[in-house]
């Protein structure tokens, strides 16, 4: 029982960057100007609403 209760301790610990896997991939896809337009986009609605309060 303790042999197989060690493997499913070992199968968890891999299941986590297998899971992880697909959106390193995408990341290593997209290039570093792609990020930064889509953090921009996504950003610049927060960002102009931040301005119009501080100001």
């Amino acid at each position: 029982m303790k042999v197989l209760s060690s493997l499913q301790k070992l199968g968890k610990a891999l299941m986590t960057p297998v899971a992880c896997m697909p959106a390193a991939a995408l990341l290593l896809r997209l290039d570093n100007k792609n990020i930064q337009v889509i953090v921009g986009t996504l950003a610049d609605p927060i960002v102009s609403r931040m301005k119009k309060i501080m100001n």
